[in-house]
């Protein structure tokens, strides 16, 4: 047994931070009370901590981390010592991040509590980082009950900190914790306000777009409207008819062809507006996309005016079934190919090619005209928007059916598309989901898939 002078030996007494002079942690708390009143930055104030504070108090190895309460995590987000390298002062060497619970720091973070440890080898919760350590102080960053971080020092010495560095610390934390609530405030009212400022430009924008397209929906309307009220004038006048019956009869056709064209481009305006408000529900079924691509172009095959329209079917035709609305899809493909007549060259054949891979249906419009560059591209399906020079030999509304043919592609879970090169043609693929079991089971995923693309909550019937 040893002697009982050595049994009685006391610990060793704690050392005292190198070159610490009176009144130095005054002086610092002062400086640092008036200098983070410049600090905005969360960040900002962690590197001023590490290097203007703790730094400046002597404490040579420290690293303050700051909360993630998303993903509940500590994340080493200032240093001083040997995690910044002398060459790189901005970069912390082996950047830690340590869950909630973890290792001493963690369990600060945990418990919100200081800890003090005199020697680190008999303590398991210790994480060995870049250098070996024997003591370390650690104290939580908080407001209030809020952890919004942490400050670690450590030492390669056993017994190193006391109670006076812990008090340093708890000081220094104290302080962070107020600015960086500050800084975390001004940062959320600076994300508030540019919030603000977008969504009152997308406002300008949006009535500016809508301002837009009523005069251009005007203009167009008018145009057929004048044709109708023009004509019917004529015709209305006491024996203009019985005066040449077949100058009488051409008029009258043309009053008819115009008002057509005026309820269809009505039609598009109301199904346009329900689309891009979410109240256009589809009634989405299992279709044979061949036979619905035939019965949408068939009056322009076998119109003798028209260019020739192809219709090509890559693949076995009873695997070619999609889930859509048939009026929808009828009215799409409709659009699509009158737009690629109205852009193709004299002659010049429209290419309807339809395909399957996996889950999806490729339909693919394609014409041989002077195409579109980029920009134009950008502006293809915007409603009424300005005629790229020379691309179109047919009536300007089919422009405001582009827009329309997108929207119904959208609330029918399909995606519409168009790639096109100058003087070589434009290509627009409709991607449509595939019917894929034969039990009907995808029925009840795509229809509560379609009810949710449309903002509206599905009833017991629609769910199955």
């Amino acid at each position: 047994m040893p002697p009982l002078d050595e049994q009685r030996q006391p610990a060793p007494a704690r050392r005292t931070r190198a070159g610490l002079e009176p009144g130095l942690e005054l002086g610092v708390f002062r400086r640092f009370a008036v200098e983070m009143i410049a600090i905005q930055s969360e960040d900002a104030l962690l590197w001023h901590v590490a290097r203007n504070v703790v730094g400046r108090m002597n404490f040579s190895d420290c690293v303050v981390y700051s909360f993630d309460s998303e993903r509940k995590v500590l994340r080493q987000a200032a240093a001083i010592g040997d995690k910044t390298p002398a060459d790189q002062p901005d970069r912390i060497v082996n950047q830690l991040t340590i869950p909630l619970g973890q290792g001493i720091t963690g369990t600060v973070a945990q418990s919100r509590t200081p800890l003090l440890i005199d020697d680190l080898r008999a303590d398991p919760r210790y994480i060995s980082d870049i250098s070996e350590a024997r003591s370390e102080i650690c104290v939580p960053i908080l407001h209030g009950n809020e952890l919004l971080g942490v400050i670690d020092c450590e030492h390669p010495t056993p017994h190193h900190f006391g109670q006076n560095e812990l008090e340093i610390l708890t000081s220094v934390a104290a302080l962070t914790a107020a600015q960086f609530k500050q800084c975390r405030i001004l940062r959320e009212n600076q994300s508030t306000r540019w919030q603000l400022a977008r969504a009152l430009e997308l406002s300008e924008q949006a009535q500016r777009g809508q301002h837009r397209f009523l005069a251009n929906a005007s203009h167009e309307l008018r145009t057929p409207l004048n044709s109708i009220i023009g004509f019917a004038s004529l015709l209305s006048r006491p024996g203009y008819f019985a005066a040449d019956p077949e100058r009488g009869e051409a008029q009258a056709a043309t009053i008819l062809e115009a008002g057509q064209q005026l309820s269809g481009m009505v039609n598009d305006i109301l199904e346009l507006t329900a689309a891009t408000s979410g109240r256009l529900l589809p009634d989405s079924e299992s279709l044979d996309i061949v036979w619905a691509a035939e019965e949408a172009t068939l009056k322009f095959r076998t119109s003798p005016d028209q260019p020739e329209v192809i219709i090509d079917v890559s693949g076995d035709r009873e695997s070619m079934r999609g889930w859509f609305d048939i009026r929808h899809l009828h009215k799409i493909l409709a659009k699509l190919t009158a737009d690629a007549i109205a852009s193709s060259m004299p002659g010049a054949p429209v290419t309807i090619r339809i395909s399957r891979a996996a889950d999806q249906i490729e339909i693919r419009v394609s014409n041989r005209g002077p195409g579109l560059t980029a920009s134009e591209i950008e502006t293809i399906f915007a409603p009424f928007g300005d005629e790229p020079d020379g691309t179109r030999t047919g009536p300007k509304e089919a422009r405001l059916g582009l827009t329309l043919a997108r929207e119904l592609a959208q609330a029918n879970l399909a995606e519409l598309n168009v790639v096109s090169q100058p003087g070589i043609g434009s290509q627009f693929t409709l991607l449509l989901p595939a019917a894929m079991d034969a039990d009907g089971s995808d029925q009840i995923r795509l229809t509560d898939q379609v009810l949710r693309r449309n903002r509206v909550k599905p009833t017991a019937a629609a769910s199955g």
